[in-house]
């Protein structure tokens, strides 16, 4: 198609946004940096995972269809509510996430690794130990 003289462009902006949660570099809202986003670009646009917390095994993905949408069998999803996992240390895992389109309104959620879990606990058991061992020497 030509632009013609007296053609009128209108220029709309994107407003299509999805939300990333947990685990990840940076918990924002992102706009939609182009018509779609795999959940490989997706996690690169929110600034991939924190490596200290994140784990690789589960990349959730909360998805609400319109009841409208609703049919069983192969036709459509049979549940409103809908939670995809994607697994990054797989090979499929990652050719899934570079195939899977994310919707507008979708909520990308980086699981915590239970390391981190554990690295917490004995943090926080160490702080407990230390302030323990202070308050030990200031009374003597």
């Amino acid at each position: 198609m030509r632009l013609r003289g007296g053609d009128q462009i209108s220029v709309v902006e994107d407003d299509r946004t999805f939300n990333v949660l947990g685990a990840a570099a940076d918990e924002s809202v992102i706009y939609f940096e182009k018509e779609e986003m795999t959940a490989m670009e997706a996690m690169s646009a929110m600034g991939g995972l924190n490596d200290a917390r994140a784990d690789p095994k589960g990349i959730l993905i909360l998805r609400e269809y319109d009841g409208d949408d609703l049919a069983p069998g192969n036709a459509g999803p049979d549940m409103q509510q809908v939670v995809f996992t994607i697994d990054l240390t797989s090979a499929d895992g990652l050719f899934a996430a570079r195939q899977f389109l994310i919707n507008p309104q979708d909520t990308l959620l980086a699981t915590e690794s239970p390391v981190a879990s554990a690295r917490t606990i004995l943090g926080l058991f160490g702080t407990v130990v230390g302030a323990g061992a202070t308050v030990s020497a200031i009374s003597n």
